[in-house]
């Protein structure tokens, strides 16, 4: 009996890795439309202007920031579900999540490894330029930046049919 107990956790821990790595390529191999790399490339900004105002005393900055771009912040988000509903299909939220505490912790290992005053000087900085950006060049800024690449999402190569690309 112990043989089989054990046969049959192989087999689940087997089937459960095969998942994982069947998901994982799926994602790898899913890239970004253009307007779910905008979404992309806003959350990536927003969670490092998020991690200033934690960081650096700059709540009122990011309460500006938020309440300037709140319907880009909303199409963005609008976007960014869409991105991970097509990729993970009904796991698409918990992934989605997973990806902004991503952000996160990697905005925060940042903030970390440059030591606080030249960190917040940055955010500072960057405070002072998406304050000063209308919606329009809102993109341009979040797409520029230096951490836009912390994705690790690819945006799709344009397609001459205009269909979809997997």
């Amino acid at each position: 009996m112990a043989t089989r107990t054990r046969y049959a956790r192989m087999f689940a821990t087997a089937a459960a890795a095969t998942l994982i790595f069947a998901e994982t390529a799926a994602a790898a191999g899913t890239c970004s439309l253009p307007n779910e790399q905008a979404a992309i490339d806003a959350r990536v900004l927003q969670s490092e202007l998020m991690v200033g105002a934690l960081s650096c005393g700059h709540q009122s900055e990011y309460n500006a920031f938020v309440q300037k771009f709140q319907g880009e912040l909303m199409a963005h988000g609008n976007g960014l579900r869409h991105y991970f509903t097509r990729t993970y299909g009904p796991s698409g939220e918990t992934k989605m999540n997973q990806f902004v505490t991503r952000l996160a912790n990697t905005a925060s290992t940042r903030a970390m490894t440059a030591g606080k005053p030249a960190y917040c000087a940055q955010s500072a900085d960057l405070f002072g330029k998406v304050l000063a950006a209308t919606p329009a060049t809102l993109r341009t800024i979040a797409h520029t930046l230096p951490f836009a690449g912390d994705s690790n999402i690819r945006p799709c190569s344009v397609q001459a049919s205009g269909e979809e690309p997997e």
